[in-house]
């Protein structure tokens, strides 16, 4: 009874976070994570599994569901796994049309989280892709995550929404990443897209006729 109240206090903290900016923001989630950090770790993840409703219920509480998760629990498939699934419901929702695209571009002049989140609903709206914040989240992501929904939106919107020189940068930032960190190389989900991508950009354009 202890640790659920726990748990929902400090998941209420972080959440309620989303609509502030700034100092106050950042002052509700840390103590928020904290409140969380009471309870066993392996109750805080099957509780944030099963409050992604409540924490996707805004763009804004998303970041902050996201922020939470990267504090509250280790780098391991385990996280990764409950990433995607709150940003999966990102994308669906961008795909219903729920998110104006004034709330996008806000996020991508955000952190880390912001534009992982706005990644998320380019994929389900390339409507919403501006191809400098793709190129800029391949080339100098804050996380492997967001590299990853960068090169899943550079890809949703490869033909309809990027132009030649787009693409151009898109490819030369992965050739880049792929000389210095090796972030791309080293994660078969994110190699994969790239391979992707480069083979669409060798195979000549198709001319249907009629």
């Amino acid at each position: 009874m202890v640790i659920g109240a726990s748990v929902l206090a400090g998941l209420g903290l972080m959440v309620g976070a989303a609509p502030l900016d700034g100092w106050s923001q950042s002052v509700l989630i840390e103590v928020g994570a904290s409140v969380l950090l009471l309870a066993p770790l392996a109750y805080i993840e099957d509780f944030l599994r099963r409050s992604l409703g409540e924490i996707n219920a805004s763009l804004r509480s998303s970041v902050a569901g996201l922020s939470a998760i990267r504090n509250l629990l280790p780098s391991d498939e385990r996280r990764t796994a409950i990433f995607d699934e709150l940003l999966e419901a990102v994308i669906d929702r961008a795909r219903d049309g729920e998110f104006p695209a004034t709330q996008i571009r806000t996020l991508l002049r955000g952190d880390g989280d912001d534009r992982t989140v706005a990644l998320a609903a380019m994929i389900g709206s390339t409507s919403f892709v501006e191809g400098a914040a793709v190129i800029r989240s391949i080339r100098r992501p804050d996380s492997a995550n967001e590299q990853y929904y960068a090169l899943r939106a550079a890809s949703a919107a490869w033909s309809s929404q990027l132009d030649a020189d787009q693409r151009a940068r898109i490819l030369a930032a992965i050739d880049d990443d792929n000389r210095t960190r090796g972030w791309i190389a080293q994660d078969p989900h994110r190699r994969q897209i790239a391979a992707r991508l480069q083979a669409a950009s060798s195979t000549p354009a198709s001319h249907r006729s009629g």
